[in-house]
C-alpha cells in the first residue's frame, strides 16, 4: 500500500484539506510555468519573423541594386550614395531608440526612486540601476557615428 493510498482510507479532515492546498500549489505552479514558456516561444517567433523579414529585405535591396548596376541605369557614384543614404537613416533610427529607451528607464528609474524612498529610505538607491542605465543609453545616443 502506498502512502497516498494510506492517507486517503484514513480520511483524517486536517489530512485532506493539506492534499487540496498542495493540489492547488501544484496547479498553479503549472500555470506560471506554462505561461513563462508561452512567453519565451513568442519571443523565440518574433525574433525568427523579425530576421527572417532583415534578411528578405537586405537580399532585394542587393538584388535591386545589382539589376540597376548591370543595366547601366545609375551610375557607381549615385549607387553608392544611396548606400550611404539608407546607412545613415539606419544609424538616425538606431539613435532615436537609443533616446527612448533611455528616457523610458531615467523616468521608470526615477519613478521607483521616489516609490522606494516612500516605501523604505534604505532601499531608495535600487532605483539608480534603471536611472544610471537611462542615463547611459541617453548619453550613448549622443556620441558621434563611427566613420566606416
Amino acid at each position: 500500500m502506498t502512502l497516498y493510498a494510506f492517507l486517503a482510507q484514513a480520511s483524517l479532515p486536517h489530512l485532506q484539506v493539506m492534499q487540496q492546498h498542495d493540489f492547488w500549489e501544484i496547479v498553479s505552479a503549472a500555470m506560471v510555468l506554462i505561461s513563462m514558456l508561452g512567453m519565451f516561444v513568442f519571443l523565440a517567433i518574433v525574433v525568427w519573423a523579425r530576421q527572417r523579414r532583415r534578411e528578405r529585405e537586405s537580399f532585394y535591396q542587393h538584388e535591386l541594386a545589382r539589376k540597376v548596376a548591370e543595366r547601366g541605369e545609375i551610375s557607381e557614384e549615385r549607387l553608392l550614395e544611396m548606400v550611404r543614404e539608407q546607412a545613415a537613416e539606419d544609424y538616425r533610427r538606431r539613435r532615436e531608440g537609443l533616446r527612448i529607451g533611455g528616457l523610458i528607464n531615467l523616468a521608470a528609474g526615477a519613478g521607483l526612486l521616489v516609490a522606494l524612498l516612500q516605501i523604505e529610505p534604505k532601499t531608495m538607491f535600487l532605483g539608480l540601476i534603471p536611472f544610471l542605465v537611462g542615463a547611459a543609453l541617453l548619453g550613448a545616443s549622443f556620441l558621434p557615428r563611427p566613420r566606416a
